[in-house]
């Protein structure tokens, strides 16, 4: 639920749906909050199953560097959110915009693998899970909903990509 629904609400918030900035940027707040609580907590759980083992499987591993990597863009986005609000009082430690620009777009970069890559990560954990329990077929749904995560980002990002053209 935190990488598909949510993730996607995420990346709506801050690039599609931006037509009431202070309501997205707050929402995009507390979604990202959700989402890194939701990772943090969940692999604490697989771990304590796992009797606090690292696996050297390709999902366990792959799982790690997800979490590793929304912890990473949780404080590079509370950096940057902070660092805007600093340089709107105009401090002059933050007036430049490249400072918090660029922080702003190492948060935007991991943003997108942390996503593709946790959205990747849950369709396998889900499909091995219903493999091992005997319903290999219902692991095609984990898959599904990957494949839906990424369509509806290719759509939204025609439209968006549509939209700009016309209203440059």
């Amino acid at each position: 639920m935190a990488w598909f629904p949510i993730g996607f609400a995420l990346l709506a918030t801050q690039r599609y749906y931006k037509t009431h900035w202070y309501l997205m940027f707050h929402s995009h707040n507390l979604l990202g909050l959700f989402v890194t609580i939701v990772t943090i907590w969940s692999s604490l759980e697989m771990y304590a199953y796992t009797d606090w083992r690292q696996k050297a499987n390709v999902h366990c591993v792959l799982g790690l560097i997800a979490l590793l990597l929304s912890i990473f863009v949780g404080v590079t986005g509370v950096v940057t959110a902070g660092m805007m609000q600093l340089s709107t009082k105009e401090s002059s430690e933050w007036t430049e915009r490249d400072k918090h620009y660029n922080i702003a777009k190492v948060h935007r970069y991991a943003s997108w693998i942390m996503l593709i890559l946790g959205n990747g990560v849950c369709s396998g954990g889900i499909a091995t899970y219903f493999s091992k329990i005997g319903y290999g077929i219902y692991g095609t749904f984990a898959v599904c909903s990957s494949s839906i995560f990424l369509v509806l980002i290719a759509i939204h990002e025609w439209l968006v990509r549509k939209h700009n053209r016309r209203n440059f």
